[in-house]
């Protein structure tokens, strides 16, 4: 049907009655969402190395999330000045029972990992790090006097992993985490009222001194990594 004139053209004739025809409208463009390094949290980029790139901006205050995310304040333990990656290793139809075989308060768990290598903590809580992509890990604390009078695991519970090429940051700066974080993790100090907004969080909340550092490179090959070992004597 021309717009000018309104004559009515039949596309299809036969089978008895004919289907009005109804408005078709082009569907606006949408391109593909692309993460960017600029923004404040969860930026990621895929490259093609076999190697994951990845910025911690406070791991203090990531520590506390990872052991404990309830939204009751968080205990920021600025004594931990390095932590240790081990790579969780899959059981096999053979490990129902052995020494790798655990029961805790949850059940039974089998636990065989191996360890990685310790990454260093620079002054302002933040690290970075480069590890084998696609590789399950967890995270091992060192003890340090607050988690020994809290009595704090050291050990995750859960595993993380990076995809190969990955470019990324975990965690978010403490000074911004209330404005940004905060309404889901609950504010540092546990008090609703200091969740609140800063207004610079945009362009300052990425800015960490591992950002400028090389990685510590723990990109080994698995026969370059320590020998497996069974659960740990604590949490």
């Amino acid at each position: 049907m021309p717009p000018g004139s309104g004559a009515k053209t039949p596309v299809i004739t036969g089978g008895g009655q004919n289907i009005e025809a109804v408005a078709i409208y082009e569907r606006s463009a949408r391109p593909l969402f692309t993460s960017r390094l600029d923004e404040p949290n969860g930026s990621v980029q895929i490259g093609t190395s076999t190697a994951a790139d990845v910025t911690v901006l406070d791991f203090p205050l990531l520590a506390s999330l990872v052991f404990q995310n309830t939204p009751t304040g968080r205990l920021v333990d600025d004594d931990v000045k390095s932590f240790e990656i081990w790579e969780e290793l899959p059981p096999d139809v053979t490990s129902f029972t052995g020494p790798n075989v655990v029961k805790d308060d949850f059940g039974q768990v089998f636990v065989k990992r191996r360890k990685i290598g310790a990454v260093p903590i620079a002054v302002d809580g933040s690290a970075r790090f480069e590890m084998p992509g696609g590789v399950p890990f967890v995270l091992h604390l060192p003890d340090t006097k607050t988690s020994g009078a809290k009595q704090l695991p050291r050990w995750q519970r859960e595993t993380m992993s990076f995809a190969p090429g990955e470019v990324g940051r975990q965690a978010f700066r403490r000074d911004f985490f209330n404005g940004f974080c905060g309404q889901c993790h609950g504010a540092i100090s546990g008090r609703p009222l200091d969740v609140a907004m800063s207004p610079d969080m945009l362009t300052q909340a990425s800015t960490v001194a591992a950002r400028g550092q090389l990685p510590t490179p723990l990109n080994l090959a698995p026969g370059m990594r320590d020998q497996p070992q069974g659960p740990p004597s604590t949490p």
